[in-house]
């Protein structure tokens, strides 16, 4: 028990150091703003203390106990047996344990891979690429709208300029209930508002399937929807919803004139929303730029000095739309941050049970791998003996860690309306990166038993 205390008050004073140490780096990797005070409040302190005091008694109090039950006639002798000495089957079983962990944190990494690659890779129905949304200036009108548009359209890296509410997906949105002429009732869904020009469609790339593009406007009375929105409204076709009026916000005689094929107006985590594009200037928060992507930084600076120019007491901002869209995602890029680094300590302290494992079966073999060699078994029939031991372990642990990762990865994902599925290669990675993890960790060691020369572990005899 004093042996255990030692290592593990040795230990908690390493973890203690390389946590402050590496602290200031865990705040950048996951964004956040964690002070080292925290290292030493009250309740953290207690909690160190306890997990060394019970680390300690449980990492200690075992062997202590397997050790103050030996038989000293016996022990001396040379005769414990394996039952005596006990700790083998538990060693094998806490293999099974940290790679049955290291192997639901691998599968869990890929699927989270997997889906924020779908997620930030799909087809979103528009074009994100290479377009800038910069806010408008306070107290702009609408003249100064036309103005930017126009200076900008000089410039040949700029292909097309649109004031809007926002980018068709945005964590912005606006709901607005509405009532089509000649019902006496609303809808009962309601029509996301987003607010946008003319050049709208041609910005970001939307695809007109049915009738045409809204006229320039400083109200709102064309619209254009969406798929959906043809859908909510049981109409058998998009064409069936051109020239139809509504009122919405107030505004009556608001005409259907065109329709859009779907887009993701939000993020994958929820449906497609019943989409209403039209002009409206009390929403124009934004411009939308679309530039060429051969020269992005000249592009940029046109637009910088145009908008200095208008605006010379303002601070020019920018954001790229992919960048917007990407934030969609952050706290599931800081989750996979969080797995990864999990991950490989997982890997990490299974790699070192596994050498340690692999240390004692060695040592309790080593005769018997004398023998064996002495009556003409060769190397690889030695190395055979170790790898069938541990391929077992890790068949065990995979048998284990399979449904439980799929049901964990599956639960997650239940968080997205449009989701990855779980695939077998997914588990496959996961078996094969642990049979190397494993051929590493106990290569050497048993590669070194096989090369022994067998008069050494004999010579007693």
């Amino acid at each position: 028990m004093s042996e255990t205390a030692l290592i593990a008050f040795v230990s908690t004073i390493l973890g203690y150091i390389i946590a402050m140490l590496f602290l200031p780096s865990l705040n950048e990797l996951f964004n956040s703003d964690i002070s080292s005070d925290i290292l030493f409040d009250w309740r953290v302190l207690t909690f160190i203390t306890l997990t060394f005091i019970i680390s300690t008694v449980v990492s200690g109090a075992y062997p202590g106990l397997i050790l103050a039950n030996f038989k000293p006639i016996t022990a001396l002798k040379g005769k414990l047996a394996q039952v005596s000495v006990g700790g083998f089957n538990l060693r094998r079983s806490l293999i099974v344990v940290q790679f049955v962990i290291s192997q639901v944190l691998i599968i869990g990494m890929l699927v989270i891979i997997k889906q924020m690659k779908y997620s930030q890779n799909a087809d979103l129905g528009f074009d994100k690429e290479a377009v800038v949304m910069i806010p408008v200036a306070t107290g702009m009108e609408a003249k100064g709208f036309t103005t930017f548009k126009e200076r900008l359209s000089a410039f040949p890296g700029i292909e097309s300029t649109t004031v809007c509410m926002a980018a068709p997906a945005s964590q912005v949105f606006w709901g607005n209930s509405i009532t089509f002429k000649g019902k006496a009732e609303q809808e009962a869904f309601p029509m996301s508002v987003r607010g946008g020009d003319e050049n709208y469609v041609k910005t970001f790339g939307l695809n007109i399937i049915a009738g045409r593009n809204i006229a320039a406007s400083d109200t709102i009375n064309e619209l254009l929807i969406n798929e959906t929105f043809v859908k909510k409204m049981n109409w058998e076709s998009p064409n069936e919803a051109i020239g139809k009026f509504m009122e919405t916000n107030g505004v009556n005689d608001v005409q259907i004139v065109g329709v859009v094929r779907d887009f993701h107006d939000r993020s994958m985590h929820g449906d497609i929303s019943a989409v209403g594009i039209g002009a409206y200037n009390e929403v124009y928060w934004n411009f939308g730029v679309k530039v060429n992507p051969v020269n992005i930084s000249g592009s940029l600076k046109s637009i910088e000095e145009v908008w200095t120019s208008m605006n010379p007491n303002g601070i020019f901002s920018y954001e790229f739309v992919d960048e917007s869209i990407a934030k969609f995602y952050a706290s599931e890029q800081t989750f996979l941050k969080l797995i990864q680094l999990f991950t490989i300590i997982a890997i990490f302290i299974g790699s070192m049970g596994l050498y340690g494992l692999i240390s004692f079966m060695v040592e309790r073999k080593t005769k018997e791998i004398g023998v064996r060699k002495v009556l003409g078994s060769t190397n690889a029939a030695i190395l055979w003996l170790f790898g069938k031991e541990f391929g077992l372990l890790l068949l065990v642990s995979f048998t284990v860690a399979s449904p439980l990762a799929w049901w964990l990865g599956t639960e997650w994902l239940q968080d997205f309306k449009y989701q990855v599925e779980i695939s077998p290669a997914q588990f496959g990675y996961a078996l094969g990166i642990s049979t190397l993890i494993a051929l590493v960790a106990i290569g050497y060691k048993a590669l070194q038993a096989s090369l022994a020369n067998p008069v050494d572990s004999l010579r007693s005899e």
